[in-house]
Parts: C-alpha cells; structure tokens; sequence
C-alpha cells in the first residue's frame, strides 16, 4: 500500500499514526479503506479493475476483502505532521 487515494478524504487522525502502527482494512463497495478506532482514516488507492490482474512485473494483485495495514513508512508535511502512510496490507479472516 503506497498511500491513500489523494482525491478523498484523509482524515486528521492520520497525524497519530506512527511507523509499526497497525490499521484494519475493509473494502466497501468498489474501494478499500484503511480504519483506526475511531474510523476511516483513509480510502486506499487500490482499484476493484485491477483485482485479480497482473502489475508492470506480472505478479497478480489479490486485494483481501478484509486485512491489516502494518504502517512502515510516513509522509510528514513541513508542518512536522503525519499526511500519508505507506505499508503492507496481510490478509485477514474475518
């Protein structure tokens, strides 16, 4: 996961969030986003028409209905706060 989709929401929560921090994600309907407990953080950029296709590198995207963003980099802005996260997203049962 390389960050959230710049053309929704991010809420301001994402300040909080720290390297090894860990998100719960779920999709809802045709996207992904990506929750803390107090709830949507951000929507992912993964797109429902490249689920089940491969990428540039011929790996096949599987985007999990249900998951755990483990947060492993930051984008910090010149005010010092967290703006966007990136990470890697494990399946999870549900």
């Amino acid at each position: 996961m390389h960050g959230f989709a710049s053309k929704r929401p991010i809420a301001t929560g994402v300040a909080q969030v720290r390297i090894g921090d860990e998100l719960r994600v779920e999709r809802r309907g045709d996207g992904w986003v990506a929750l803390d407990d107090e709830g949507v953080v951000g929507t992912l950029r993964w797109l429902a028409s490249r689920d089940g296709k491969p990428d540039m590198n011929g790996l096949m995207l599987r985007f999990p209905a249900h998951g755990v963003l483990r947060v492993r980099q930051l984008v910090v802005g010149p005010d010092g706060l967290v703006k966007d996260v990136g990470g890697e997203v494990t399946p999870a049962s549900r």
